[in-house]
């Protein structure tokens, strides 16, 4: 499911919650998708302290829109619709948010979820998303890395995708 409008995140978020449901949540570009990413889904989805009680999991993934990832990063070489539909179709993300702001705080307000994922070269406090994420009492999961490229920016500069 892709949500694009901010009304609808907090609808939906809480819908999972009174069905019992721990929300993960990660962000980023996802500009061409790569086993990295992936993995780190599974990964989060896999984390230990989610399964301490036989709750089920979902998996949230918020996706800069256009204009917030060239903001920061550069033009993504996919639109936001491309992007979010290639997440849309992996049978381990639950939901899909668009979002415009530069960092996903505004969207962590509205989902409120129980654990946060973001890669292991992330420190928490130094996140933009830190106050946010404390203030919803949210657990941090850094991800580890396991492969040796682990973003679209390392292809790029390695050569393994042409753009």
């Amino acid at each position: 499911m892709i949500v694009r409008r901010p009304e609808q995140v907090a609808l939906i978020a809480e819908m999972y919650r009174e069905q019992g449901y721990k929300i993960v949540l990660t962000g980023g570009v996802f500009d061409w998708l790569h086993h990295g990413h992936i993995r780190s889904f599974q990964e989060a989805l896999a984390y230990p302290a989610l399964h301490d009680d036989n709750t089920e999991v979902v998996l949230f993934v918020a996706v800069n829109e256009d204009i917030s990832a060239e903001s920061f990063k550069r033009e993504p070489s996919l639109t936001q619709e491309h992007r979010a539909f290639i997440l849309d179709a992996i049978h381990i993300v639950e939901v899909v948010i668009l979002f415009a702001e530069k960092t996903p705080s505004q969207v962590i307000d509205l989902v409120e979820p129980n654990y946060y994922l973001k890669g292991e070269e992330y420190k928490l406090e130094d996140l933009p998303e830190y106050e946010v994420l404390q203030r919803n009492r949210t657990v941090y999961i850094p991800c580890k890395k396991r492969i040796t490229v682990s973003s679209t920016t390392e292809l790029i500069k390695k050569g393994a995708i042409n753009v």
